[in-house]
């Protein structure tokens, strides 16, 4: 089972590697593709998310290559205008030697499968496959690596393995922050509030709710202020225990936004959770050993906020 760790600088490849990171992915900052022209290159657009020039990145590509690793670009906000496509073919040109592009946008699939016909092309989460509708279609446009939704469950994501098993190569996301919607339905814009806000999703709660209730306003306030901490969750590393039994073979850790520090501890929980899978006869064990080490290695105790249950 491989860990797919964020990157967004070439000084991180090494330590990250010695925690256990198999495959990397990595962005670009906008200015970098598309020049003074205005755009958003991918869903986390902020300047400290992503490789602040192609020759940091193309150095980045050598060592995670050197080394026997891959890395994925991510070129995936929803859609494109057609002089962006142009720009991001250029891009995807100079970059030749990665192992593959995520990317969301169909008109962006079809002109790079055109451009580049060699090169691997994983379907994002923002693909939104949800089904096996979903998945046909994308198979049918000669996507074989695809990024699953979180909001799948185990019994789910085991239908869509089992139709297409050697065929396609799924991914599930492991760990960090859940999105409270579904990536495949988000028309949101994240760069609008890169400024003011690290997360757009922080919106959620800047807000006033007027009535003539003043009772029911508050509830309604209180509720929709919290919205976000309830329904938000952060981990799905017990998961890995379906995962390797219905054929997961990628897994795949969130936070090109979150500093070194905190993505060596996950890739670092995660390596140990993979490697304890031999140890364990049951999903009980494997929860109990997760759960101690998360205190370990984070230094507070589990949320038992999970993803996929």
């Amino acid at each position: 089972m491989l860990i797919h760790c964020p990157l967004r600088n070439k000084d991180e490849v090494a330590p990250l590697i010695a925690a256990g990171a198999d495959v990397f992915y990595a962005g670009a900052r906008s200015k970098i593709i598309f020049g003074n022209e205005t755009g958003i290159a991918n869903r986390h657009p902020w300047d400290y998310a992503n490789f602040n020039s192609l020759m940091n990145l193309k150095s980045a590509v050598a060592e995670i290559h050197r080394s026997n690793k891959k890395i994925n670009i991510v070129i995936n906000e929803h859609f494109y205008s057609s002089g962006q496509i142009n720009k991001i073919l250029k891009f995807a040109e100079n970059l030749k030697d990665v192992d593959g592009f995520i990317v969301a946008d169909l008109n962006v699939i079809l002109k790079l499968k055109k451009f580049l016909p060699n090169i691997t092309l994983i379907a994002s989460t923002g693909t939104h496959i949800l089904n096996q509708g979903t998945v046909d279609f994308y198979f049918d446009l000669g996507i074989r690596e695809m990024i699953l939704p979180r909001h799948l469950k185990i019994k789910e994501i085991k239908g869509l393995i089992k139709n297409y098993k050697e065929k396609i190569n799924f991914k599930c996301f492991i760990k960090n922050d859940d999105c409270a919607y579904i990536d495949g339905l988000c028309r949101y814009s994240h760069g609008l509030c890169e400024k003011e806000h690290k997360s757009a999703c922080e919106l959620l709660h800047k807000f006033k709710i007027y009535g003539n209730n003043s009772r029911k306003v508050k509830i309604i306030s209180e509720r929709y202020k919290n919205y976000h901490k309830i329904i938000f969750n952060e981990c799905g590393i017990c998961s890995i225990f379906e995962f390797n039994k219905i054929g997961v073979k990628d897994i795949k850790i969130v936070g090109r936004t979150l500093p070194l520090e905190h993505r060596l501890k996950d890739v670092a929980f995660t390596k140990e959770a993979i490697q304890h899978l031999d140890n364990c006869n049951n999903k009980k064990d494997f929860v109990k050993f997760n759960k101690k080490n998360y205190f370990i290695i984070y230094n507070k105790n589990c949320l038992n906020k999970c993803f996929y249950q």
